[in-house]
């Protein structure tokens, strides 16, 4: 596997924020947000932005930690499936509860991962990557055994009424939480869904950057 980084920190978002958790960061995407805040996991492509490990490796890094709970996040993983499918199958053996945290720009089946929670990103316009969303993906997140999530991340009005729309035309059973971008105004967003109450989204706001520095990394 290519990994960018395996550090220990609280989840900052969504259904188990302020949870302990291991995070398995991996090395490549094939987005390029805007707003992006692990631009240094895009490629990989340098060895000291890198560690080629074993998934057996990552196993044993993941039970240094000791966290019930372990994210794999990106970059984009699902650019490594196979080996993704093979670690969860592997933490799964062994009681870890999982979260894989997606783009929605790769189709995945929910029984690759087994009991992974899908934590499945919704870009909007100001992430200049709206186009390249699936849409069908959200028809294979779950609310049963495990409630997958989805999460928009906002930065301006036009993102908000983007998300108005996507959640009055997709049938969706997962979670839907909105996530500021750092330096938004959230009081607006909160008026915001105020006025759309029947969207049912979550305020998700990162934890991470509240407590610590905003662009410190491995926490």
């Amino acid at each position: 596997m290519d990994v960018v980084e395996i550090y220990e920190s609280i989840q900052g978002e969504c259904v188990n924020a302020g949870r302990m958790t291991t995070f398995v960061r991996l090395a490549g995407c094939n987005l390029r947000c805007s707003w992006c805040d692990t631009k240094y996991a895009y490629d990989g492509t340098k060895m000291s932005d890198k560690t080629k490990m074993s998934v057996a490796q990552v196993m044993d890094k993941i039970r240094e930690f000791n966290n019930n709970l372990v994210e794999i996040t990106g970059g984009e993983p699902l650019l490594q499936r196979e080996e993704v499918k093979e670690l969860c199958y592997k933490l799964m053996k062994e009681n870890f509860e999982v979260d894989i945290e997606t783009n929605g720009s790769i189709p995945f089946d929910k029984g690759d991962f087994g009991m992974a929670r899908m934590i499945m990103d919704i870009k909007c316009p100001s992430s200049g990557m709206q186009d390249k969303m699936i849409f069908a993906n959200l028809r294979r997140l779950q609310s049963t055994f495990v409630q997958d999530c989805v999460k928009f991340v906002v930065n301006d009005e036009k993102d908000l009424e983007y998300v108005k729309g996507i959640c009055e035309r997709h049938v969706c059973n997962a979670k839907k939480y909105i996530s500021p971008c750092w330096g938004t105004d959230i009081s607006k967003i909160v008026e915001w869904m105020k006025q759309n109450k029947h969207l049912d989204l979550i305020l998700s706001i990162q934890l991470h950057k509240v407590i610590w520095p905003v662009n410190k990394r491995g926490v």
